[in-house]
């Protein structure tokens, strides 16, 4: 008996990742993306001010998904402490796996993650 809940097809659902891509619900991404509730969209982390800061708005927990090993990036956290959020840094898989139960919980959470 599966007792897996069902996400909503309205959230973003992460099925696969590694070997360079990220396989979702709203198809395939060959680079780092941005994971939101309901969306997903390529990113790239190396140019902060490209990222549209309206998403981070509403106070979301905002999760760091550094690729095969959890790296703590100083200026990508002192770019979210400035924006009043308190970033988590995990390796990728972890960030996925936290992401994907915290949007099963309808909770308001944001996940950059890095391709591994």
């Amino acid at each position: 008996m599966d007792i897996t809940p069902l996400l909503a097809k309205t959230k973003l659902n992460i099925f696969k990742y590694g070997e360079g891509n990220f396989e979702t619900n709203q198809g395939v991404f060959n680079s780092s993306i941005i994971a939101m509730p309901s969306k997903a969209m390529a990113a790239e982390f190396t140019n902060l001010d490209a990222i549209d800061k309206s998403i981070f708005e509403n106070n979301p927990i905002v999760i760091i998904g550094t690729g095969k090993t959890q790296i703590f990036d100083n200026d990508l956290r002192n770019y979210f402490l400035n924006l009043g959020i308190n970033p988590e840094f995990m390796t990728t898989s972890a960030a996925i796996r936290t992401f994907s139960v915290l949007n099963l919980e309808d909770r308001n959470v944001i996940a950059m993650l890095q391709l591994i």
